[in-house]
C-alpha cells in the first residue's frame, strides 16, 4: 500500500488514522502491524473494526478491474439499449460477484462474468450487459 495508512472504525465509533508498518498473509486472513498498536490489548480494541483507505491509495491490477465504488450506482442496459436499472449493491460470492440492479420491475440480479457484462464505462457510468436466455424475463407483460 502506497499510502501506508489505514483508518479503522472500530463498534464505538471513532475513526483513528495508523500508519502501515507490516502486513502479513496468515492462513485466510492479513496480519497487519500498526504503528501506535503494539500490544494485543490495544489491537483487541479494534477487533471487527472497520477498516478504510484513501481512494488515491488504491491500485489496479489490469484495465479490466473495477473497484466497488466505481461499480454501485452504474446505469445497466441490455445490448440493445434497453435500460435495466441501477447497480444498488454487490454481493460476494466464492465464483464471480453478482451485481443487484434496481429498476422498473424490481430487482435482477446479473453475475459479474465476462460472458455477461460486455462493456463497462466508468465516465458515463453505464454498463452493457448481453441478454442471456433465462437470465433477463423483461419480456413478460
Amino acid at each position: 500500500m502506497e499510502s501506508g495508512r489505514v483508518f479503522l472504525k472500530p463498534s464505538s465509533g471513532e475513526t483513528h488514522e495508523y500508519r502501515v508498518l507490516s502486513v502479513v498473509r496468515h492462513k485466510n486472513v492479513y496480519l497487519m502491524k500498526l504503528k501506535g498498536l503494539d500490544s494485543i490489548e490495544a489491537a483487541e480494541e479494534y477487533r471487527g473494526a472497520a477498516i478504510f483507505i484513501s481512494k488515491e491509495a488504491l491500485r489496479r491490477e489490469g484495465e479490466e478491474e473495477y473497484f466497488w465504488h466505481e461499480i454501485i450506482g452504474l446505469e445497466v442496459y441490455l445490448e440493445p439499449g434497453r435500460f435495466i436499472g441501477t447497480i444498488r449493491h454487490i454481493l460476494p460470492t466464492g465464483g464471480h460477484d453478482i451485481y443487484v440492479v434496481q429498476g422498473d420491475r424490481g430487482e435482477v440480479l446479473i453475475p459479474a462474468t465476462h460472458e455477461v457484462v460486455k462493456d463497462i464505462d466508468r465516465v458515463n457510468k453505464k454498463m452493457i450487459v448481453s441478454e442471456i436466455e433465462g437470465l433477463f424475463d423483461l419480456n413478460e407483460a
